[in-house]
Parts: C-alpha cells; structure tokens; sequence
C-alpha cells in the first residue's frame, strides 16, 4: 500500500535462466532477451519486484527498471544458482536472506517478491512477512 497519495506501485518482471556452476548472464538491459542465457540444461524463473515510493519527477519511474533488472541479475540470481548446487535452501529462506541486499539497492521500499519456479509453482512473499 503506497505510503503517500504520490507514492505509486510498480512491479518488474525480470526472467532469468540459470545452469548451476555457470556464470549467469549480465549483459546489457533485459539480457534474458538480448543475449542467450545459457547453451546448458538449466532452470528458468520469473521473479517479479514489486516496490512503492514517490516517482521520480524526471522519468515518472518509482525505481529505473533497468536497475530493478541488474539487482535481480547480480544479487539474487547468483544466489540462485548456488542454492541449486548440493547441500541447496529452501527458496522461501533464499528470498529471506536476500532481501536486505536487494532493498539495499532499490531507492523505494521493496513490498513483495513474486518468484514463479516453474508453471504449477509460485511463491508471493510480502516484505512484511520476511523480516
């Protein structure tokens, strides 16, 4: 729920496919769709950010979007794929325990995470319930 009467919504998508033990693709904006993520047998995810704040009165954007996509890219996504390799995490706790890195580095207040691991499984955290 948006702080102020100027504070507005905003949800990134950003689709990231990771093969364990691999580098994850970082080039460019949007790089799932400007480069090829991986020649290797992988996993493919959408993990969507949902943040709240004033807009920016140049771009009218809450956070740049491109910065929503390097966030995803660099913090999270490498902390993905290390889970995917043996003893792994829980995908709930991975979120937990990634979300002080990745509101660290969004100007407005990240208020959920929507991370789709597969067609039949989703999961929907509030920041709320992460603390």
């Amino acid at each position: 729920m948006p702080d102020s009467p100027t504070a507005l919504d905003l949800s990134r998508t950003v689709r990231v496919q990771i093969a364990p033990g691999q580098p994850v693709a970082r080039g460019g904006p949007n790089s799932f769709a400007a480069s090829v993520a991986t020649s290797l047998i992988g996993a493919y995810f959408e993990i969507t950010l949902h943040s709240c704040g004033a807009p920016d009165p140049e771009t009218g954007f809450v956070d740049n979007i491109y910065e929503m996509d390097r966030v995803v890219r660099e913090v999270l996504a490498p902390r993905i794929a290390e889970a995917m390799l043996p003893p792994g995490t829980t995908p709930t706790q991975l979120l937990i325990d990634c979300l002080p890195d990745l509101q660290d580095q969004l100007e407005s207040r990240l208020s959920r995470i929507d991370w789709t691991l597969s067609p039949s499984l989703h999961l929907s955290l509030e920041t709320d319930d992460m603390t």
